[in-house]
């Protein structure tokens, strides 16, 4: 044999073989050329429905490389707590606000986190984004959709408000009622809330618009970023939240 770099060449019945040579460090043995350690990775973390009416139930999904512990505040019956195996699902029926928190280890790499928090029954901010896509300026009015999803079915709209620091002139707001199937338009101005929604399930598409303001064009650099209404939800058996 003859030593050649970080190996051994084995030249014994004329073949040459090639073996890793072993490096001792301390009380730690290492073969040289091994892969470097993988950090821990998360590949999934849901919850379906995110919000819900309480005692809907949720389930949790998720997914991971490496070695994971879940922790869910307030704790609810059934809930999964502690170590978790790399993916599974889970039922909880939260009743108040519950946050779902992964941590995940792996030796030798760096850990990952993730979090998802389940609301109960509260005030939803619906914010139609002016750079989306699908956004518009004409005619001296924006408007944009907030594209709402991942809430319960018995989870239904009270009234919607406007946040007064982004109500401009007011906004008017346009949703397909699931009984008719017909578009609603109703305005929404601070302190003029609108019920005319009441009823309706919040998932679905709400188009806001609003007018320009005096001196405003559609390349103004002033135009907010987004369109804001608070939608204030209620359950199938009422509890509404104003």
């Amino acid at each position: 044999m003859q030593g050649k770099g970080n190996g051994m060449e084995d030249r014994s019945a004329g073949i040459a073989r090639w073996a890793p040579r072993i490096v001792g460090v301390g009380a730690w043995v290492a073969i040289a050329g091994s892969a470097a350690c993988q950090n821990a990775k998360i590949i999934r973390l849901d919850a379906a429905p995110r919000h819900v009416c309480p005692g809907d139930p949720v389930e949790l999904a998720w997914e991971f490389d490496g070695t994971g512990t879940m922790t869910i505040t307030p704790l609810t019956a059934q809930a999964p707590a502690g170590r978790v195996g790399e993916r599974g699902t889970a039922v909880i029926r939260p009743t108040t606000h519950t946050a779902v928190d992964l941590k995940v280890t792996r030796w030798g790499g760096e850990p990952a986190g993730g979090r998802l928090d389940i609301e109960v029954g509260r005030a939803e901010t619906l914010a139609a984004s002016l750079a989306d896509p699908d956004a518009a300026c004409h005619d001296g009015v924006v408007s944009s959709t907030a594209h709402v999803k991942n809430f319960a079915a018995e989870l239904t709209v009270l009234e919607l408000d406007a946040p007064p620091d982004h109500a401009r002139a007011g906004y008017d707001v346009t949703h397909v009622d699931a009984r008719t199937h017909q578009p609603v338009t109703a305005h929404v101005a601070p302190g003029a809330p609108a019920t005319r929604f009441a009823g309706q399930p919040i998932n679905g598409d709400w188009i806001i618009s609003s007018p320009l303001a005096p001196g405003e064009a559609c390349d103004s650099p002033g135009l907010p970023g987004n369109l804001i209404v608070v939608a204030y939800t209620q359950c199938a058996g009422g509890g509404g939240t104003p």
